[in-house]
């Protein structure tokens, strides 16, 4: 028997939006045929109750289950995953803190069955298997998401580095209990060293500090407030919903740019009408699809958060506009490497 499970969330919070993406991503995994959709209702987000357009997901999986399920996948280390450039996968806390990485994939288990769901959106453009040069593009390559200078290194942002905890490992801390539904999952805040930086929510630049960047660092051990699953549910979902057009070794204009994105706007929309998984990924992205309704449209302006730290800020309604499809416009950063935080 289908029941619905609310996913309470800020909608004009893009990585809040995505996060909700990822957990349909999930759902749909484990239960062909669940479906989603957006109303405005009455939601908890946090300890207040407000009116906010929340996704609706209507599954045979009990919402303690899946939050559970999904906690402890995203908070175990052992479940994560590296991909490498010549395709080899292994454990990801058996990989160079430095290694170029093709993608992260994270194993869920729910009702006996095992699914993998991969974070490979950070990368623009890929070489061919065949192409010498591979590692090199990897390095030069660069994505719409590219919100810091340098290399990021998605090891240290979900393990953590020395003392500072990563998303992953900030989780599984101490203090990281078993959740029993979505709101609790989502809410959940801790310090670590790194962030993707797809929460709005979680300014981390000097502006947003009041004070600068090295003042931030002496008073608060280099490490700042996240919510880690909302990041990396965020991830998933971007990378399942959102994904980069690829074609060979280059970027391309028209049906091989970026799905959704120009590098500086993102636009993405919440459907108002119930729909299987491969459909949402469509709707999400702002097509039209006879006989579905769009309840809103958003765009979200990259903005900068202090120095060369970037993410997107909330959005604005827009309206029905037709999807992105332009070429990303990219900063032309330099520089060593560095975390995305």
């Amino acid at each position: 028997m289908r029941a619905p499970i609310v996913v309470p969330i800020e909608v004009r919070n893009p990585g809040a939006y995505l996060a909700a993406c990822g957990v349909v991503e999930i759902a749909g995994a484990f239960d062909s045929r669940s479906t989603s959709h957006w109303e405005r209702r009455p939601v908890l987000l946090g300890t207040a109750q407000m009116d906010a357009t929340a996704c609706i997901i209507q599954t045979t999986i009990p919402e303690a289950e899946l939050a559970a399920a999904l906690f402890e996948a995203l908070s175990c280390r052992n479940r994560w995953e590296a991909v490498t450039l010549d395709g080899r996968r292994a454990p990801l806390h058996e990989v160079g803190n430095d290694e170029p990485l093709t993608a992260v994939r994270v194993c869920v288990h729910l009702r006996e069955r095992l699914e993998h769901f991969p974070i490979d959106y950070w990368y623009h453009l890929l070489g061919r298997a065949d192409d010498a040069k591979l590692k090199d593009k990897l390095k030069e390559g660069k994505s719409v998401w590219k919100f810091w200078s340098g290399r990021m290194s998605v090891q240290k942002t979900l393990l953590g580095e020395n003392r500072k905890p990563g998303l992953i490992s900030s989780l599984s801390g101490p203090d990281g209990q078993p959740v029993q539904d979505f709101a609790g999952l989502l809410s959940v805040e801790r310090q670590t060293g790194s962030s993707l930086n797809l929460d709005a929510a979680a300014r981390r630049g000097a502006l947003d500090r009041g004070i600068a960047a090295n003042e931030a660092k002496r008073a608060e051990g280099d490490v700042a407030a996240v919510r880690p699953a909302l990041e990396l549910l965020a991830a998933i979902g971007l990378s399942a919903f959102f994904p980069p057009r690829r074609l060979g070794a280059t970027r391309e204009n028209g049906i091989h740019s970026t799905v959704g994105s120009d590098g500086q706007h993102l636009r993405y929309s919440a459907w108002a009408t119930e729909s299987p998984l491969a459909l949402a990924r469509l709707l999400a992205r702002g097509q039209q699809v006879e006989g579905t309704t769009n309840l809103e449209s958003m765009e979200a302006r990259r903005v900068n958060a202090g120095g060369k730290i970037y993410r997107f800020d909330y959005s604005r309604g827009i309206g029905f506009v037709p999807p992105r499809l332009t070429k990303s416009k990219e900063e032309d950063d330099v520089g060593a490497d560095t975390d995305a935080g």
